[in-house]
């Protein structure tokens, strides 16, 4: 296994595997609840989430072997439980991918490609997929980090050419929902942030593993800042009011700029870069999914018939299994307890009982003595 990662392509891997779905999602998730007040939300979130994601990552670098995560686990807990825990983050990163690449192909054809036919859209795109999943996390990360690295002057110019569109007066009365409103606005964008615990799976690949704290921590900030700038620009353009009925207001909020006729269509280059970004994203989360099945039934890293496997499969379910007119938004409660229990509540469970194990051996030891 190759440890070539660096802090920042790890830190943007977990930027990008959040993002891109965050961005259409949390603008109206938060302002269903916070209206106004909905960036306090983001605010709380992202503090939450980056001190969660700080704490598994001392989680993630107690792995000083240089050996994949589940491999490690069933050293501490025992293959039986380490294989159940693997398992069910297959399960559940392979379930997030079909959920977000149906989103994203919805998406395509209803603003994009109306014209191209959906198993053509599904096709490419998990052709793609898989050839970026089977590139390996090192290639995945340097695409990561440039890809970071250009979504700072994009939002740069979208900032400049909103500004002539921006209402202040929308943000006002602050603070007028309740703290219960501001906390309910911010589930949603918690439980997005919380993909973050991928940290436990990139951590063993970074050539510094003691940094996974720090790369988990800063990935999270970044992606709070970047879903704090969207909630404020569909804020103070539309209102608390209109963003509500809106289900891409990131998107629509593009669509209103006017550059004279020096530039024209200007949401086409956003489109595009976000289009790229969710390519990204889907390609690290079937890597993932495919990396704990491996190691779940022990079978040979990278192997190309069962990453072919898992594409077929996730065609199928992706086209075959979610209705039409499936949002992103729906089914948010059982959405949200979903990725609060697999990315949260499993991986605090495994650390704890890791530490269990470790001091009942030590007992053990202690009294053989």
């Amino acid at each position: 296994m190759k440890r070539n990662l660096t802090f920042y392509q790890c830190a943007t891997m977990i930027m990008m595997i959040i993002a891109p779905t965050a961005f259409l999602i949390v603008p109206t998730a938060t302002l269903n609840y916070a209206s106004q007040d909905a960036w306090m939300s983001v605010l709380l979130s992202t503090a939450a989430a980056a001190l969660l994601m700080a704490v598994l990552g001392v989680f993630a670098r107690s792995n000083r072997e240089g050996v994949p995560f589940l491999d490690w686990l069933a050293g501490r807990i025992g293959r039986p439980a380490a294989a159940a825990a693997g398992l069910a983050l297959a399960v559940h990163y392979f379930a997030t991918t079909s959920k977000a690449l149906h989103e994203f192909i919805q998406f395509l054809s209803a603003e994009v490609m109306p014209n191209t036919p959906n198993p053509v859209l599904y096709g490419v795109t998990i052709l793609v997929m898989m050839y970026a999943a089977a590139e390996g996390l090192e290639t995945m990360g340097r695409i990561c980090l440039l890809a970071t690295l250009m979504s700072a002057p994009m939002y740069a110019l979208s900032m400049l050419l909103l500004y002539a569109n921006v209402h202040p007066n929308f943000m006002l009365p602050i603070g007028e929902n309740s703290f219960r409103e501001i906390v309910q606005g911010s589930i949603t964008p918690f439980g997005l942030m919380s993909e973050g615990a991928a940290i436990l799976l990139f951590a063993p690949y970074m050539a510094k593993p003691e940094q996974a704290p720090k790369a988990a921590f800063w990935g999270v900030l970044l992606v709070g800042a970047e879903l704090l700038l969207a909630v404020l620009q569909a804020l103070l353009v539309f209102g608390p009011n209109i963003v509500k009925d809106m289900r891409y207001p990131s998107f629509t909020l593009i669509s209103v700029i006017e550059f004279g006729r020096f530039l024209e269509r200007v949401d086409l280059f956003f489109v595009m870069y976000w289009t790229v970004t969710v390519f990204i994203k889907l390609s690290l989360l079937l890597f993932v999914a495919v990396h704990c099945l491996e190691r779940t039934f022990r079978v040979r890293a990278g192997q190309p018939p069962y990453l072919f496997a898992a594409g077929l499969l996730l065609l199928l379910d992706a086209s075959l299994t979610w209705r039409r007119d499936y949002k992103l938004h729906s089914g948010e409660y059982i959405s949200n307890l979903a990725l609060i229990s697999l990315n949260v509540l499993l991986p605090l469970a495994l650390w704890f009982a890791c530490l269990a194990f470790r001091k009942g051996r030590r007992g053990i030891g202690g009294t053989n003595a």
